[in-house]
């Protein structure tokens, strides 16, 4: 985890971001963009589970460059035809309501930042090609660099 430059921790605006939902069977890759520093705050998504594969797990990772720097993978397993809601956020603690369909709740590490070119995974153990994340968005503080 990094800490922010002092002189510019003051100078930051709140935004939400859209992820475009992948294709059926994939995972979750976004990328920080050139000349941007993210600090999320919060993160949603939905997993829709098809009925071909008994369990599934599955996981936030936040990577940069060279390195993992955060990692929550839930153990509890989603089941076949079930579908949640997913949350993460500063200071949850990890709520799975297995094995029925509603919301699960992830923890988030408080002072992440994320630079350029630094990476945010949701990955799915025993992803079946007819499983769906889909309203991926995160709120975050965000710097402009130059």
């Amino acid at each position: 985890m990094h800490n922010l430059p002092r002189f510019n921790q003051l100078v930051h605006s709140i935004e939400t971001v859209h992820i475009v939902t992948p294709a059926p069977g994939a995972p979750v890759l976004y990328t920080v963009p050139t000349n941007l520093i993210l600090s999320i705050s919060s993160f949603t998504f939905a997993f829709v589970a098809s009925a071909a594969v008994a369990n599934r797990f599955l996981s936030l990772s936040l990577f940069t460059a060279s390195q993992l720097v955060y990692t929550f993978a839930d153990p509890v397993a989603i089941t076949a035809g079930q579908t949640f809601a997913i949350s993460a956020f500063l200071g949850a603690q990890h709520q799975h309501p297995a094995p029925t369909t509603g919301s699960i709740s992830w923890p988030l590490p408080f002072n992440l930042v994320l630079y350029p070119a630094d990476t945010l995974a949701i990955t799915v153990v025993a992803l079946d090609a007819n499983d769906q994340l889909t309203a991926l968005n995160f709120q975050a503080r965000s710097w402009i660099t130059d």
